[in-house]
This record gives structure tokens, C-alpha cells and sequence, in this order.
């Protein structure tokens, strides 16, 4: 089993959620809260440096997730307080999970959180830059020296692996038949197993987090456990027993095969104190400050009112336990044992029978997928790479620092997401063979995106990417350390002065917000009546709004950017634009046009409102390089050392065999070109109109783009623009 793979806590919100089901988690966290605070105050005691690093590892998703930070920040900010310091620091924070977390859930709270931050503390405090950093903690996850302080609740009694030795040499099978963690009944051999691996997974923890951590840096780490020296213990195992009875009683009725339940053993291990102190002793590069134990019951309460007697107030502390344990091991059980079988289980496990809901999404890989409809986006990456590749090498011309830092901002999600990243990294590697460097740099990867974006795709992918970077480049290239950091690029998003180079596409299009100004003041309604988006019919007031608009947002860019990236640094940006000076030019936006007519048609039938056309306003414009040039002047931070022009055809295809006939190839054409339009507006669209009327909106669509394109050869007009940060 690849722990890695299977092991996350269960998504979203729903009944079935870690998000909704993790009071024992929340009560560990609360009950550790005066030892977390002693050991900040201790590495503050008299002084703050500019830049915090904070870390917590297996953070999972839900309320508990941004919890630490917030208790972590109020100690820092009472302390801030109490030395009269002028200036916070910034705060670099960093939130650890394996691959199949649901980072989702954890950025869509940000806005939120950093309202409140705002709000409770003042604009003085901070900036808190906030990154989703998926991984496992057992190795390398952060660059060197990095951290201040580091947390940890509820993981790390999660093995890196299954222990090996757990089945017979002899062909006999599974040393711990019939179970699927230790047990009373369990071997020598078993025992030894499990206890052989945490040694080793704690090892490796240690040394790596000691790379990461500045010197006088602390780490407060919370985890199951045991008071017992034996893991036989039924405090340290008894929940396990109660699944494998649930398990084996399945057996029984044929429901489940035996040799499914041999097969499986937990990645699970509570050491006790005497195990711990030992891994700390000899990896030597920390001094145990405090070491204590404290219990929680099971089902999350405190305890006060416990009753043993079987009620109907305890059966329902058996629910609740039954939620609780659910949301943790599900994603590994039904890995292995199959997901029809989990209601079952754990209403068999707690006798409790529960209506259990889940729904589990394939996020970003169905039909209608960016990841699936983005070959113009890959097409217009792939045309501007010389002007990357360049760019790189202007910056690393004849040195390479020890760490560098890159950004992709708009990363979205899909093959494209590291496309990018990868082709960064092969200049790079070049560029340090030719130099004959010894030591290749560390590098700091962030791929951002808004809120919405599908994290999870990308994560998921990471695995791969990092096995191929070792296979082609080798182990001596790197660390490589990728983070995903949500929010919008207009605005600070990164640390000041941490980013060398930093790239965008198919982004910059995007405007922060619906430009003000597009509905009259007289109460005649919208000025862009029957439109989405400027069109030739649009009056001057329209176009002035989106010009106006664009300027703003791109001066916040270009300001924001120039905090975060060192002097002669670079910035790559290919985004839509236009060659004509007038936004009304059919090159920069017929789509749209055609949008709005196939709404417009969808309204002649009755299935849409008119009013609801007319309120509507798509947040993009593509600019022409003239207001592109005014802004980089205007602002003044950035050289523009390159402004370049190309065209990429609508359906993402080369268009060396271009035909004009109206065939089904080129209905087909428009049908693609739907596709890829859907991929990226639909959730603007179905938010306003309604999800029901997608379909039937991009079938119009499609269709329209179809005629177009018979009769004529539409190209979308991309700008490519290489900055250098003024020294």
C-alpha cells in the first residue's frame, strides 16, 4: 500500500468529512496550546526577526487546519506588542499534508482568515503569506534554514509505510492473521516490525526538520501514544481490534475475503515516551525541552459525564466515535477492501447503524476539464518559451545563488500546471552543467492561483513530476521544493525580495474585479445592454471602464511584484491582448460577442431572463501593447526588455491545414473550441445563469463558432512581455 497515496483525511464538508467530524483533533490541539506558546516565547524572548518561518505539518483541512496559526500568531502578536518593535515582521507559513489532502477546502478559507487577521490586529501586523506545501514530512520538505517554528497534531504516529517483515519468509502468510494492527494476540515479530519503522521514520523526521530549522528553533509535536512499554496495550490498539472484529465478522457472512483482511496492516504506530526520547537522543540534533501525555476520549468530550451504560445517549457517543475514526482511515480501507463495504463496516465496528453520504468528486480530469481542453493554453506556452528560456539566462548569466526562488502565477490546473515549472528547471540545470558549479541550487517553487482553483489536480501530480526530475537530472540536482499559495496576483502574495524569476500565462487577462461604471446612474439600466463584454456596439463609457479598470490592476500587479522579486530579477507574462488600438476590433472580443448572442438566443426562447444578460459582465480585457507599455512606465518598478506579438488559432490547432469549407471537421472545430471556452468560463457563467442551462448554452456556442470558422481563419492575439526588476 502507497501510504502516500491512500492516506488523507475524508474532503469536503459533508456529514462524512474530516472538516465536520475532528473534536478529538480540535481538544489535542487546545490541551497542547500552553506548551506551543512557551516554546514561541522562547525563541522570540527579546527580538523578532523581519521574516518568520512557520510551519505545521499535517495540517489536514477543515477548522483545525488554520486553528495553530492563529493561536501561533496571537503570541507572536502579543509579543510584537510587549518589545514596542516599529515594524512586524512578515510571516512566511507554510501548510504541510501528504498529496491527497484536501487543499481545497484549506485555501477556500483564506479569504476569511485574512480578513480577521486584518480586522483583529491592524494593518501593521504582518503581511502572512500563506502556501499549501504537499509532501511527505518524512524527508525534505521546506529549504534550508528556513523555519522558526514548527507544529505538528495528529500525524506523526502515521508510519512513512507499511512495516516490512510482517509476512512469513516461509510462505505461511501473515504473521498478524486475522488482525490488521498489533494486538494482544500479536508475535514478538510483529511488535518489533512496528517499532522498527517508527524508529526509522522518526530518524528521518528529525534530521530532515533539523536542515529546515534555524538554530534556537523550535518544534512542538503532539501524537498518539502510549504509557505503557508494551504496544499490546489495549490504550494504544483497541480501536484497531474493533475494526478487525468488524472486518473478520464480514468474512464470516462473505462479504469480505480473509486474505483481504491478512493482507492488510495499518500504517500506524503509538510509541511511548521512553521510544521517543531514544529517536531524539540518537539522531542528536535536538534537545528535548518538555515531554508530557495527557488523554482525550474517544468520541471528542471531556469526560465529565461519562456513563458506561449501555443507552441511548451512549450508542450515540458510538456514532459519534464511529464519525470521527471514519473520516481518518476510510480513503486507506476502502483502497483496499473496496467502498461498498464501508457503511458495513463501521456501522458493524460501533453498533450504530448511520445514514452515511459521500460524495467524492473527480476533480479536474472529467469531459469538460481545463485539464483536458487546454491546448491553446499549451500553445501559447510553448510559443513564448524562447523568450523564457532568455529570460532565465540573462538572470543566471554567470552565477547561480544557492537558493532560487520561482513563481508561476495563474498556475491552474492539469498538465499544463507543471509544464511550465519543468521547462524553468531544464534551463536551469543546462545553465548549472555549463557553469561546472559543484553544489546545483535548492529551489522554491510556488504555483499560484485563486481560491477556486483545483489544488488537489495538481498536488496529485507532484509525485511523478519529482520522480522524473530525479530520473533525468539526478540526485545531485536540487532539492526541489514545490508549494501551491492561493490568492489573487493583484496584491502581495509572496514574501518581500524572495523570487527570482517569476512567470504568467493566460492570466493577465483576467481583471480583479467587473470594472465599475457599466450600468447608468440614470436607472436606465446596463450601458452594455444585451452584451457580456465590449463589443461594436459598446459606447465609449464601456470601453473607458474596462481601459480604466485594466490600468489599476495592472499597476497593483507591477507594484506588488516588484516587493517580491530581487533587483534584476525577471518577469515572464503572456497574456491576451490586441494589435488594434480600438477594444471594439473583432480580434479581441468576438468570442464573446458570440456568447453573448447565444445567451440572447437561449433568451428569445424563454430560457433565460434578459435582465439576467444585462447584469452580467465577463472581468477580462485583452489590452494593446501600448497600455501595456504605458502601465510598466507609469509605475516604474520594471524595464521592459521585450514586447512581442503572436497568434494562436481558437480551436489550439497549428492551422497549417486550414479549411475553410463548412464540413464536420470544422464543426468539429467549433465544437473544440467550446470545449476549451467552457473549461474556463463556466464557473463565472453557471454562478450567474445557472448550472442547468450550461449545456445547452455551450451547444449554441459551439455551433456559432462552427460557422464562424467556416468562413473564416479566427486567431487569438497573445502578448509576451519579458520585465527586469530595476537594481
Amino acid at each position: 500500500m502507497e501510504v502516500m497515496q491512500v492516506l488523507h483525511m475524508n474532503k469536503g464538508a459533508g456529514e462524512t468529512s474530516y472538516a465536520t467530524n475532528s473534536t478529538v483533533q480540535s481538544n489535542i490541539i487546545s490541551t497542547a496550546k500552553p506548551v506551543t506558546e512557551e516554546a514561541i516565547l522562547d525563541i522570540f524572548n527579546n527580538v523578532l526577526p523581519e521574516s518568520v518561518g512557520i510551519a505545521d505539518l499535517g495540517c489536514s483541512s477543515g477548522p483545525n487546519t488554520l486553528l495553530v496559526v492563529s493561536e501561533i500568531l496571537d503570541v507572536i502578536y502579543a509579543k510584537w506588542q510587549q518589545l514596542g518593535r516599529p515594524c512586524s515582521p512578515e510571516f512566511r507559513v507554510y501548510l504541510n499534508d501528504l498529496i491527497g489532502n484536501d487543499f481545497n477546502n484549506v485555501f477556500g478559507s483564506l479569504p476569511a482568515f485574512y480578513n480577521k487577521l486584518k480586522e483583529e490586529k491592524g494593518s501593521e501586523f504582518g503581511p502572512c503569506f500563506i502556501s499549501g506545501v504537499p509532501g511527505s514530512f518524512y524527508g525534505r520538505v521546506f529549504p534550508s534554514k528556513s523555519l522558526h517554528f514548527v507544529h505538528s497534531s495528529s500525524s506523526l504516529h502515521w508510519l512513512s509505510q507499511v512495516p516490512p517483515g510482517l509476512e512469513s519468509k516461509d510462505g505461511r502468510g501473515s504473521w498478524n492473521k486475522g488482525k490488521i494492527y498489533i494486538s494482544k494476540t500479536s508475535p514478538d515479530c510483529v511488535l518489533e516490525a512496528y517499532s522498527s519503522q517508527f524508529q526509522k521514520d522518526w530518524s528521518v523526521f528529525l534530521k530532515s526538520r533539523a536542515e529546515e530549522i534555524v538554530g534556537g528553533g523550535r518544534m512542538v509535536l503532539s501524537f498518539m501514544g502510549r504509557r505503557s512499554t508494551d504496544p499490546r496495550s489495549k490504550e494504544s490498539c483497541y480501536q484497531w481490534e474493533l475494526l478487525a472484529r468488524a472486518l473478520m465478522s464480514m468474512v464470516s457472512e462473505g462479504l469480505i475475503e480473509e486474505k483481504k483482511v491478512d493482507s492488510f496492516d495499518a500504517p500506524y504506530y503509538a510509541p511511548s515516551p521512553e521510544e521517543v526520547k531514544f529517536g531524539i537522543y540518537k539522531e542528536g540534533s535536538f534537545i528535548l525541552d518538555r515531554l508530557e501525555m495527557f488523554e482525550i476520549d474517544w468520541d471528542g468530550g471531556d469526560g465529565d459525564n461519562y456513563d458506561a451504560t449501555p443507552t441511548s445517549s451512549t450508542l450515540s457517543n458510538g456514532a459519534r466515535v464511529a464519525k470521527t475514526i471514519r473520516v481518518v482511515v476510510e480513503s486507506m480501507l476502502a483502497s483496499h477492501f473496496g467502498g461498498d463495504v464501508m457503511d458495513g463496516l463501521f456501522q458493524r465496528a460501533w453498533r450504530e447503524t448511520e445514514v452515511m453520504q459521500t460524495l467524492h468528486m473527480n476533480a479536474g480530469s472529467g469531459e469538460t476539464s481545463y485539464a483536458k481542453n487546454s491546448s491553446v493554453q499549451s500553445n501559447i506556452i510553448s510559443t513564448a518559451k524562447p523568450v523564457t528560456e532568455e529570460a532565465i539566462l540573462d538572470i543566471f548569466n554567470n552565477v547561480l545563488p544557492e537558493s532560487v526562488g520561482i513563481a508561476d502565477l495563474g498556475c491552474s490546473s492539469g498538465p499544463n500546471a507543471l509544464l511550465v515549472v519543468s521547462e524553468i528547471l531544464d534551463v536551469i540545470y543546462a545553465k548549472w552543467q555549463q557553469l561546472g558549479r559543484p553544489c546545483s541550487p535548492e529551489f522554491r517553487v510556488y504555483l499560484n492561483d485563486l481560491i477556486g482553483n483545483d489544488f488537489n489536480n495538481v498536488f496529485g501530480s507532484l509525485p511523478a513530476f519529482y520522480n522524473r526530475l530525479k530520473e533525468e537530472k539526478g540526485s545531485e540536482f536540487g532539492p526541489c521544493f514545490i508549494s501551491g499559495v492561493p490568492g489573487s496576483f493583484y496584491g502581495r502574495v509572496f514574501p518581500s525580495k524572495s523570487l527570482h524569476f517569476v512567470h504568467s500565462s493566460s492570466s493577465l487577462h483576467w481583471l480583479s474585479q467587473v470594472p465599475p461604471g457599466l450600468e447608468s446612474k440614470d436607472g436606465r439600466g446596463s450601458w452594455n445592454k444585451g452584451k457580456i463584454y465590449i463589443s461594436k456596439t459598446s459606447p465609449d463609457c464601456v470601453l473607458e471602464a474596462y481601459s480604466s479598470q485594466f490600468q489599476k490592476d495592472w499597476s497593483v500587479f507591477l507594484k506588488s511584484r516588484a516587493e517580491e522579486i530581487v533587483g534584476g530579477g525577471r518577469m515572464v507574462l503572456s497574456f491576451m491582448g490586441r494589435r488594434s488600438t480600438d477594444p471594439r476590433s473583432k480580434e479581441s472580443c468576438y468570442q464573446w460577442e458570440l456568447i453573448a448572442r447565444a445567451l440572447m438566443s437561449m433568451v428569445s426562447e424563454g430560457l433565460i431572463e434578459e435582465k439576467k444578460v444585462d447584469s452580467f459582465d465577463a472581468p477580462y480585457y485583452a489590452p494593446s501593447p501600448e497600455e501595456v507599455k504605458f502601465g510598466i512606465y507609469k509605475e516604474g518598478s520594471f524595464i521592459l526588455d521585450r514586447l512581442e506579438m503572436f497568434e494562436i488559432d481558437w480551436d489550439g490547432g497549428d492551422g497549417d491545414n486550414y479549411d475553410a469549407t463548412p464540413t464536420s471537421s470544422t464543426l468539429s472545430n467549433g465544437a473544440r473550441v467550446a470545449k476549451t471556452i467552457r473549461a474556463v468560463v463556466e464557473s463565472m457563467l453557471a454562478s450567474h445563469f445557472g448550472g442547468d442551462v450550461m449545456d445547452g448554452l455551450f451547444q449554441r456556442y459551439g455551433e456559432m463558432v462552427g460557422d464562424h470558422l467556416a468562413k473564416t481563419r479566427a486567431k487569438y492575439i497573445n502578448l509576451v512581455i519579458s520585465l527586469v526588476r530595476k537594481v
